[in-house]
């Protein structure tokens, strides 16, 4: 497999990583596709959380025509404002501007999504009553690209072991930190749930949910991969470079090697319906 026009280290290596493992993640679109085939033509109501700009929900909900009408919920008012850019015209949109550890709503909802934000909250069972009190019977709870790793975004013991030899095995322009500027002699894992909001309760998530809502599809990846292709290095790959794209594709075999033998997988999509 060969790197795409304009394609960059972390999409890459996501991709031949997509490729290799043999559960396939959800296919949202077609999920949509057959809510929107069940409503008969009745607006779905769809509801977004940690929205941000919610660019993956709009790029969802082109693919299809039912009407929508669509609740997103962020803290930051400005984002909501942007989202509304991107969505098509058959959705209808309101704004919730509240801090989602309080989260209050008033009306069910078809489908809930999150699109990597419940790694960011605290009050986790709060959020999931709230959510199962207003998802329908039939409805759904869409979780996208989330952090399901160790607090803090950190690799517990096995997985940093492995990765920093790795890492340390890299020429050092792949070592080349963006922020600092200087070439890193070892992997960090620093706890960042220590200064930040940042996976602070990230290794709680799922345990968290099970109380509130069942799985239907559930696909998890990226046990270490990702933190060589994050927004600190993945600049520093020169994919039309044969020896870098070879060092990534070997990344990826052993991020896969990891993987299938029991290792911590921190990226979650999954699809849940509540337990009634």
């Amino acid at each position: 497999m060969e790197p795409l026009p304009n394609e960059d280290a972390f999409k890459f290596g996501s991709r031949l990583l997509q490729e290799m493992l043999a559960v396939k993640p959800p296919s949202f679109e077609a999920r949509l596709a057959q809510k929107a085939q069940a409503a008969h033509g009745q607006p779905l109501r769809v509801l977004s959380i940690c929205s941000g700009t919610a660019q993956v929900e709009a790029a969802l909900l082109r693919s299809v025509i039912t009407p929508v009408h669509l609740t997103l919920a962020d803290i930051n008012a400005d984002l909501l404002a942007r989202a509304l850019s991107y969505m098509p015209a058959h959705v209808s949109t309101m704004s919730l501007v509240q801090d989602l550890n309080g989260m209050k709503l008033s009306q069910p909802y078809d489908i809930v999504i999150c699109v990597s934000g419940i790694h960011h909250l605290v009050e986790l069972e709060h959020i999931w009553r709230t959510l199962h009190d207003h998802t329908k019977r039939d409805g759904e709870l869409w979780l996208i690209g989330e952090q399901v790793g160790p607090k803090g975004n950190c690799l517990a013991e096995p997985e940093y072991r492995v990765a920093n030899e790795l890492f340390c095995a890299l020429p050092d322009h792949l070592r080349r930190n963006s922020v600092t500027g200087e070439v890193d002699q070892s992997l960090s894992n620093k706890d960042l749930s220590e200064t930040t909001f940042e996976g602070i309760r990230s290794d709680e998530i799922e345990t968290s949910l099970s109380r509130f809502f069942l799985p239907i599809e559930v696909y998890k990846r990226n046990c270490f991969l990702w933190r060589f292709i994050d927004l600190i290095y993945y600049q520093n790959y020169n994919l039309s470079d044969p020896d870098d794209k070879q060092l990534l594709k070997l990344l990826v075999q052993a991020e896969y090697a990891h993987h299938i033998s029991g290792g911590w997988a921190t990226e979650l999509h999954g699809v849940y319906r509540p337990i009634y």
